[in-house]
């Protein structure tokens, strides 16, 4: 053989790098999962309440399923409360989604996430998230917000039903997301993720370049590099401690 040739031929590295990709691509292709696709005023600033009568923060969705909601929620009470979430689409006027919420004694800004049954939206949409006590209860309850209108495609309206200008709930809408929308957010998001993806880039390409230096193929030395950032956001999408 000649030995100008022997460098295409697929080695060791080549085969794992293949069987990687593909394990990964099947991972990215056929798998799924939730994270907070929509997120207003993440650190809460002020508390909206006691709860009673609603209180309320709408978000525009598209293409959209929705799976869970969380709050920074505080409770004053000496014994667990409870207050309830509902869901309006603003479009038809129905309520999709309700939920009664058990809030904890004594806690301060706390995050309480609350799972819905998944609700998939197809076309553009508002949803209302409404915030309120059931009928009996006295439980003393604040919803987090924030003094920044950090989320001008909504509104926050307070008891009196008045439009809250420049605040809004301290909200995360959890949500199905593909790949590419997970990764446009890991990137846009958070500083950590653009960085993240930046080194992977870097790396493919130094990668590469050493690597077809050395063997004089730059296809053998392309699949090993290229399956380190494929098989890295394949585990990044996978596991849900990975989020932002």
């Amino acid at each position: 053989m000649n030995p100008r040739n022997a460098a295409f031929v697929p080695g060791l590295p080549v085969a794992i790098g293949i069987a990687a990709i593909v394990m990964a691509m099947g991972i990215l292709i056929f798998g799924s999962r939730s994270i907070p696709q929509i997120e207003i005023a993440r650190i809460a600033q002020f508390r909206m309440g006691p709860l009673g009568i609603p209180v309320s923060q709408s978000v525009r969705v598209d293409d959209f399923t929705l799976e869970a909601v969380e709050l920074r929620v505080t409770s004053k009470s000496s014994s667990p409360a409870e207050f309830v979430i509902r869901v309006l689409s603003l479009n038809s006027g129905a309520t999709v989604r309700e939920a009664l919420v058990e809030v904890p004694p004594r806690i301060v800004d706390a995050p309480i996430r609350i799972d819905f049954e998944p609700l998939e939206i197809d076309s553009d949409d508002t949803l209302e998230f409404q915030f309120f006590l059931p009928e009996g209860e006295t439980g003393e309850i604040y919803i987090g917000a924030g003094l920044e209108d950090q989320y001008p495609d909504g509104g926050f309206k307070d008891h009196d039903g008045i439009l809250r200008i420049g605040q809004d709930i301290s909200i995360r809408v959890w949500g199905k997301s593909d790949p590419a929308r997970f990764l446009r957010l890991f990137v846009g998001r958070d500083p950590f993720g653009a960085i993240v993806v930046g080194l992977l880039i870097a790396f493919v390409a130094l990668a590469v370049y050493f690597e077809s230096s050395r063997r004089g193929s730059s296809i053998a030395a392309a699949v090993p590099a290229a399956a380190v950032p494929i098989v890295i956001l394949a585990l990044m999408y996978t596991l849900p401690q990975i989020t932002f």
